[in-house]
């Protein structure tokens, strides 16, 4: 899955447990590529939009990318980020986003934000 930095509110459904990879081309309005050297994109996803940064559901960090210079940069959730508590819900609604932090600069940049679903698949085995 791609993450283009333009695009908002978009939903993003997942699976419980699975990887999850995406691959981020941050760009400006015109398509114009953005520099990501010397930056750091966190995703993070929480229950409310004003939960503490440290109540998070899901927090990733990426400061080395695919292509600094060309704006291009890869992201993964991994299994344990994804096996969040279900309780007995099949699914859970997250509030998520992804934001850049420059070294040396308090003004974070958020380019892309909306809604996770994490759906708790049928199957449930690992073996035939």
């Amino acid at each position: 899955m791609s993450i283009p930095s333009t695009q908002t509110a978009p939903i993003i459904n997942i699976y419980w447990g699975n990887y999850v990879p995406w691959n981020i081309s941050y760009k400006d309005s015109a398509g114009v590529a953005i520099s990501l050297v010397g930056k750091t994109i966190l995703f993070t996803a929480k229950t409310l939009k004003t939960d503490p940064d440290s109540a998070a559901i899901i927090k990733k960090a990426v400061s080395s990318h695919v292509n600094a210079a060309a704006g291009l940069s890869f992201m993964a959730l991994d299994p344990v980020d994804t096996q969040i508590v279900m309780g007995t819900k099949t699914r859970v609604s997250l509030f998520f986003d992804f934001t850049i932090i420059s070294t040396g600069t308090a003004n974070p940049i958020t380019f892309n934000s909306g809604i996770l679903n994490v759906d708790l698949p049928a199957t449930q085995r690992t073996s035939a």
